[in-house]
């Protein structure tokens, strides 16, 4: 059975690390203080834990592109890093022996969350386990 850890850990090293994403840092949890770079963080909300299933309800992949000197987006930047991501997980390969079943819940803008960057969301549910 997978943990918090081992779920993020494989979201992490088996899609977004293997997206290709070119100058984009990565980062588990949250970036560093006073990232200027594009930057990807993964991260989830907490696992819930039943006897017959071990389901972490969201892995959230937080997509982070600086903003243009004049404020605007950079539009290619975004969809192109998005859909890197995404083709990435879905073709996901857990570790051998594991049960990994996942789905993509949904792609959301999160805005100019973080100043000077325009964020998007990729929220992804897993199970690690069914009885």
């Amino acid at each position: 059975m997978a943990d918090i850890f081992d779920i993020i850990d494989i979201i992490f090293h088996n899609a977004v690390e293997l997206a290709g994403l070119d100058g984009f840092v990565l980062y588990k949890k949250k970036p560093a203080i006073g990232e200027k770079k594009n930057h990807v963080t993964v991260e989830t909300t907490g696992v819930m834990t039943k006897d017959y299933v071990n389901k972490a309800p969201a892995v959230n992949i937080n997509i982070f592109v600086k903003l243009q000197p004049n404020g605007m987006i950079k539009k290619g930047v975004i969809e192109e890093s998005v859909r890197k991501i995404k083709h990435a997980i879905n073709v996901l390969i857990p570790p051998p022996g594991m049960y990994f079943k996942y789905n993509i819940e949904w792609t959301e803008p999160l805005g100019e969350v973080k100043e000077g960057f325009y964020g998007m969301n990729i929220r992804v549910s897993v199970i690690t386990e069914l009885d």
